[in-house]
């Protein structure tokens, strides 16, 4: 019994290690996409955002996002869009298993109020889709062109910040693409401080209304590997032949 129930905790230990391994890797890729965007990409980012290069909003900053991670040489593979039409970026390692990420998109001329419900709808996206795929935790990237500062009462883990959702740990990465004066001659920084009670309570009121509805959002996103031979019970056979997943592995050249 004992030899078992060491074999059992050891199991559980290394289990445990490559999740926080996965998780870490992923949210270094994510703080230096940031820094390439605040010190390099800001206007560029500006220009996508309005249709520079055929997508508009967060589908494209998604888009930029996907590839970022896809020139990082991660191992993954880009499973289909939702059926609720949002962009999420839903990587599969090479273990199996699933690292949820959601973009976010905040507008130059979005209101406090609007500002605090972007942050909420991607909290509870991100946990729900957590739960979708029985992970304890995923990624929400903001995308912020706004003289806002939002400043969230996020938890910290290993120098993680995080919001716990629904039983999930939903790490939060923002990125500013706003127009910035120099340090000079911006003057005093305009923070929006967002209170924890507040922002969970947009959340469940989101959640509500995403379950009221019963359609768009409230789907599952779609997900297939024909590589594996896995398709999702939910897809039918016609949607996996339009929607194949994009791999980062570079063709063999016969």
């Amino acid at each position: 019994m004992e030899l078992i129930r060491d074999v059992a905790v050891a199991g559980l230990y290394e289990y445990l290690d490559e999740q926080i391994d996965a998780r870490n890797a992923l949210y270094s890729v994510l703080l230096k996409y940031r820094t390439r965007c605040e010190w390099f990409r800001r206007e560029r980012l500006r220009e996508v955002v309005k249709g520079l290069e055929g997508k508009k909003g967060e589908r494209a900053l998604a888009v930029d996002l996907q590839e970022y991670i896809f020139n990082q040489g991660v191992e993954f593979s880009i499973e289909p869009q939702s059926a609720s039409g949002e962009v999420d970026l839903l990587l599969r390692d090479v273990d199996g298993r699933f690292l949820v990420i959601d973009a976010k998109y905040v507008a130059s001329d979005a209101q406090p109020s609007e500002v605090k419900r972007k942050f909420a709808e991607g909290l509870h996206q991100v946990s729900r889709y957590c739960s979708d795929y029985g992970q304890p935790s995923g990624f929400l990237v903001v995308f912020l062109d706004t003289s806002l500062t939002p400043r969230l009462p996020l938890e910290e883990t290993d120098g993680l910040r995080y919001l716990r959702i629904k039983g999930a740990n939903v790490f939060v990465v923002q990125v500013s693409i706003h127009d910035a004066p120099s340090a000079s001659k911006s003057g005093k920084a305009h923070e929006l401080l967002v209170d924890r009670e507040e922002l969970l309570k947009l959340v469940t009121e989101i959640s509500t209304e995403a379950a009221s509805v019963g359609t768009g959002e409230s789907h599952k996103p779609l997900r297939a590997n024909p590589q594996a031979g896995e398709v999702d019970a939910n897809v039918s056979p016609e949607t996996t032949a339009r929607q194949e997943p994009v791999t980062n592995r570079t063709p063999r050249v016969e």
